[in-house]
């Protein structure tokens, strides 16, 4: 019984072990996926010539004024599949609305091509997508026209 108890004290205390050794691995884990659920911090409400990350399929007021955007198509940089070493040339089409004295005026911003632009009829902002990440994080510059 002598050596049958130690081998029991040795399996219980490395079953112990790998139990610590799991939960330690799994809160590690965890805590990783929690980082990248964390999106970069959004504004609700836009400075004009002011960079800054809004919420994709949400309304953002324009600070200072009854006007708003809001991208109206969630939307992620994702470099279309090719073979390896050759160049790709390709466009994002990110699709939104602009509100501007209570008319709306739907555009289309074309991100990546040779002359990334806003296409819209407002006659008072230019719209322009500074930054969108793989994850869907948007940053947008409203300027006046």
């Amino acid at each position: 019984m002598k050596n049958g108890g130690k081998i029991i004290i040795v399996i219980l205390i490395l079953i112990v072990v790998g139990l610590i050794g799991f939960i330690l691995w799994d809160k590690f884990v965890n805590n990783k996926k929690d980082n990248k659920s964390n999106p970069i911090p959004t504004v609700s409400e836009i400075e004009l010539n002011t960079k800054q990350y809004i919420k994709q399929l949400e309304e953002v007021k324009i600070k200072g004024t009854n006007d708003s955007v809001k991208i109206t198509k969630q939307v992620k940089w994702q470099v279309p599949e090719h073979e390896e070493g050759v160049t790709v040339s390709f466009a994002i089409a990110v699709p939104y609305v602009i509100k501007v004295d209570g008319q709306e005026y739907e555009g289309i911003y074309q991100l990546g091509s040779s002359s990334s632009k806003s296409v819209d009829n407002n006659q008072k902002y230019n719209f322009e997508i500074t930054n969108l990440t793989k994850d869907g994080d948007i940053e947008i510059l409203i300027t006046n026209k």
